[in-house]
């Protein structure tokens, strides 16, 4: 059977030249504007099936394509960068946009696919810092929003929804995206700051992360809100580059047992519970990457950032998987730790003081909440058989997060599918 697609597409967008000296010429696509989230979309495929000399005409409803406006860049590889692979794995075209930079400081990216179907770029804006003047946030955000409209219709994507996390002094962009016609998806992955608020009530759908946010969330938002699962990219490990061989050659060199915990020490961490009990178990070496040293001891060690695709590398070249949160705030208590899925889905034994999101995995994450308990804990993880049923477990559950395993309900919950109605 041969198959012949064509394409039947809406009006033009208009463009807007002042960027066109940022972007390659593309092949453009005409394609419709974007459509209320309760109508059928205006874009369709026909495809001509032709068996034998049966000619059969068939209507195949598109799926939407999506704006993705992260607080981060792509090689950090946090939530939304990950949530950008699901959207590309379910079928989706995703614009994803870095943090902007100030056209005084830097360059943004220029604009190129990173992944396949995932389309990266960093904007450029006048700067954060003068977001505090009355009126420049949203002068500055009304410069943002007609340049993504640009670039969608430079891309020719379709229908696309606009997603976004939590972005400080950015809702006046939500509000005029959500202007402009595009459906809006708020990816709530932490514990929700004040500001926050406004964007989720903005937002046509809200996908939370936390369980606990989300049921706080449900009882204020009703059935717009919706629980997903953290994502683990279970497709990202590669042999190591030249610059990580030199961060795993450092690796190396650093005695065992090693305590990995993979990203930045930040305000996150409780240091003084952590510096405590290294200074009484001095044979424990804790590992961070990129960022700064934590603490001013001998076996604190801090390695240049890896690229995403090689921390599973690295995970496997560590002992403990170390997730050492203060505890006092709810933000750091109620959070669903990305690493924990790249620890097991190493089989990697995890070690962590009380989080509320591992308090019920007693089997396979020892939990401390005083130097003294997590002394114990890490020496039971330590101690953990190399056979032991724990590890499948653990891989089994970071296989049932893994984005090839959720990208289609994912899909489906954030819209992507044309038939969803909100």
């Amino acid at each position: 059977m041969g198959c012949v697609t064509y394409r039947i597409c809406g009006p033009q967008l208009g463009f807007l030249p002042l960027w066109q000296h940022r972007f390659p010429q593309q092949t453009r696509q005409r394609e419709s504007q974007p459509s209320n989230w309760l109508s059928q979309p205006e874009t369709f495929y026909w495809r001509v099936l032709l068996d034998g000399v049966t000619l059969n005409l068939e209507q195949v409803q598109l799926m939407r394509d999506a704006i993705l406006f992260s607080g981060w860049v792509w090689e950090t590889f946090n939530a939304p960068e990950r949530f950008a692979l699901a959207l590309a794995h379910a079928g989706a075209k995703v614009l994803y946009c870095e943090n902007p930079v100030s056209l005084f400081v830097r360059t943004g990216r220029k604009l190129e696919e990173v992944f396949p179907g995932i389309h990266a770029y960093g904007p450029e804006f006048l700067g954060h810092r003068l977001n505090v003047i009355p009126g420049m946030a949203h002068f500055q955000c009304k410069m943002l929003a007609a340049e993504l409209a640009y670039l969608s219709t430079s891309l020719g994507l379709r229908d696309p929804l606009f997603v976004y996390p939590h972005l400080k002094n950015f809702t006046p962009l939500c509000r005029l995206m959500k202007h402009r016609g595009f459906p809006l998806i708020h990816l709530c992955i932490d514990y929700p700051e004040p500001y926050q608020e406004e964007q989720i009530a903005l937002a046509d759908r809200c996908l939370v992360i936390p369980p606990a946010v989300f049921r706080g969330l449900r009882e204020r938002h009703g059935d717009k809100v919706f629980l997903v699962r953290q994502f683990y990219y279970a497709g990202q490990d590669r042999p190591l580059d030249q610059s990580s061989g030199i961060v795993m050659e450092s690796l190396q060199a650093i005695p065992r047992p090693r305590l990995a915990y993979i990203g930045p020490a930040s305000n996150r961490l409780d240091l003084p519970l952590i510096d405590e009990l290294l200074r009484k178990h001095p044979e424990w070496q804790l590992i961070t990457f990129g960022g700064d040293r934590c603490l001013s001891l001998p076996n604190v060690h801090v390695l240049p950032w890896i690229n995403w695709q090689e921390i599973p590398a690295i995970v496997r070249s560590c002992d403990v998987g170390f997730m050492p949160y203060e505890c006092a705030t709810q933000k750091n208590l109620q959070c669903v730790p990305l690493k924990l899925f790249d620890y097991f889905a190493a089989g990697l034994p995890v070690v962590s003081t009380p989080i509320s999101y591992v308090q019920a995995m007693n089997d396979l994450v020892y939990v401390g909440d005083s130097s003294s308990s997590l002394a114990v804990a890490i020496r039971n993880a330590l101690a953990e058989p190399p056979n032991s049923p724990a590890k499948k477990r653990r891989k089994q559950i970071a296989q049932a997060h893994s984005i090839e395993e959720i990208a289609p309900d994912l899909g489906r919950i954030a819209g992507l599918d044309s038939h969803t109605s909100h």
